[in-house]
Formats: structure tokens, sequence, C-alpha cells
């Protein structure tokens, strides 16, 4: 290495490292503006609290429920028993409707892999890029 690529890397590296500190100061900026903004709203709820409600005022949006733990095979025994009234094909759009309930995303598709590999149904069209997977329903005499 000579002198002068010594030199230029060094000055690259200087600059990266100016780069580097004014993204975490930039980064630094916006968490302290995030707690200031915290703050007022906190401070706000407080000397809300303190006085008292009025009936003209804005609801609260809701807070989403937690989903809620089900049994172990509980989504398998739901989707057999709604497994009927879906269509000939359907995605997991129709699953979640049939079962009226949406559970965890890894749960859903392994109840779906247990009634592939049951030979209930089968897939019609695989997902790619934002499309959902179809499955179809397998007759009976399709499995014999």
């Amino acid at each position: 290495m000579t002198r002068e690529e010594y030199e230029k890397r060094r000055r690259a590296l200087e600059e990266q490292l100016r780069a580097d500190i004014a993204l975490m100061n930039a980064a630094h900026e916006t968490r302290i503006q995030s707690l200031e903004r915290l703050w007022q709203a906190t401070a706000e709820d407080r000397s809300d609290s303190a006085r008292p409600a009025a009936s003209s005022a804005p609801a609260q949006p809701a807070k989403p429920a937690p989903k809620q733990l089900r049994p172990r095979g509980s989504v398998l025994n739901d989707l057999d028993a709604a497994f009927p009234g879906l269509p000939e094909e359907f995605d997991k759009h129709d699953v979640i409707r049939a079962l009226g309930y949406e559970p965890a995303h890894t749960t859903l598709f392994r109840a779906l892999k247990q009634l592939r590999a049951e030979g209930t149904l089968k897939i019609e069209d695989h997902s790619s890029g934002g499309v959902t997977t179809r499955y179809r329903k397998i007759t009976a005499e399709e499995r014999a």
C-alpha cells in the first residue's frame, strides 16, 4: 500500500465516521422527540383524569384484545368443523371467516398442512408475491 492509498482510505474512513455520527445524532433527536411527545400525552392524560369526564369528549380508540390462547389442537378441530362450509376452492381468508376468529399464522398453516397430509385438501395455486395460496377440497372419488 502506498502512502497515497493510505491517505485516501483514511479520508474515506473519516468521512464515514462523520456520516455515522450524523446518523446517530439524528436517531437520538428522533428518540428525544418521541419521548417528549409521550411525556406530553401522559401529562394530558393525568390532567384529563383530574377533571370530571365530559359527555361530549371523544372516545379513546379501543385497544385490540390480546389473542386468546386456545387449547392444543382446537384450531384443527374448529377447522374440521368449519370445513364443510368452505367453498370448493378457498384461501386463508375464507378459512378465517369460517372459523369466526383469526388463529396465529403458524397454527393456521399447520392445521391446513395436516389436512393436506390427511388427503382432505390440496394446494390449487401456490402463493406468489402478494397473492394468497388457494386450496381445493379433495372429493371422495379423487381420494380413491
